[in-house]
């Protein structure tokens, strides 16, 4: 080995890696692949180490571009043994159930109701509200982030990132406004800001709920406008199931706005105070 100055050229390059390591941000360890954990408080003089064992200490990581990946495709990679996936896949099989990240093509359906063809889960409005829930609470106790407090920083942030989708699935899928507005993104249809109901009948209906909530003086008047709301939510409810059946997404979008003007006079009617101005916005 030739010597540089009285010191060998290995040496001095395993002293310029160990000063990287250590003056290396969090951010630039991760695009490096560098353990997240790694973090020495001095950097080691050579002499002290033999030379085999002068590299971090090898852990799996996985590569800051793959959180990023916008390909489309159905299918997935474990990040750790790069076992074959599908896309709605939270842990690997091959890997005894090692948790993966979230994925960028994976709708909620994909996640909370995987026995749906994908064709079938553009329209399917109807869920099984009991069975919903079961796959939430049996998921979110499997990815909780408490559980992989001894787990590797990779694994970690796996936890947080599909117990935080998860969470997100299912406040979704549960509200059938919310249901219905993410069906009609799912189907490439958006509901612009602003974006009121076109029928004069039914602007009429809501003009006098909101008239009758500002002219109510006790609570048993708000229970009457309660009570006619819900019917006319049930209503709206039923007809946005039938839009979806029958693949009608024109309907659907009409009815989802109807509804939403429906659960704003519900919050409307659950905030009311006497004499207090009523805004019903959608």
């Amino acid at each position: 080995m030739s010597k540089i100055g009285g010191r060998s050229r290995g040496v001095t390059s395993i002293r310029i890696f160990w000063k990287c390591v250590h003056e290396a941000t969090p951010q630039q360890r991760r695009l490096c692949s560098i353990p997240w954990h790694y973090r020495p408080t001095r950097i080691p003089k050579a002499k002290h180490i033999p030379f085999r064992t002068q590299h971090a200490p090898r852990q799996q990581t996985i590569p800051f571009s793959r959180f990023l990946s916008t390909e489309s495709t159905s299918e997935r990679e474990c990040w750790r043994c790069g076992a074959k996936l599908p896309r709605s896949a939270v842990f690997c099989p091959a890997e005894r159930g090692l948790i993966q990240p979230t994925y960028d093509e994976a709708t909620y359906y994909d996640v909370l109701l995987p026995e749906l063809a994908p064709g079938e889960a553009k329209f399917a409005f109807d869920v099984d509200e009991r069975l919903l829930r079961n796959k939430f609470l049996r998921l979110q106790q499997a990815v909780h982030p408490d559980g992989y407090g001894q787990k590797s920083q990779t694994e970690k942030l796996c936890a947080e990132q599909q117990s935080s989708f998860i969470n997100k699935a299912y406040q979704v899928l549960r509200d059938p406004l919310q249901r219905a507005q993410y069906l009609l993104e799912l189907n490439g249809v958006s509901i612009e800001e602003g974006e009121s109901m076109n029928d004069p009948a039914l602007l009429m209906e809501v003009l006098d709920a909101r008239e009758r909530l500002e002219e109510a003086h006790a609570q048993s008047e708000i229970e009457e406008i309660r009570r006619e709301n819900e019917k006319r939510m049930e209503e709206t409810i039923d007809q946005l199931s039938q839009a979806f059946r029958d693949r009608d997404l024109d309907a659907a979008k009409r009815l989802a706005i109807q509804l939403q003007y429906w659960v704003n006079i519900k919050k409307a009617a659950q905030e009311w105070i006497p004499g207090k101005r009523i805004e019903i916005h959608h």
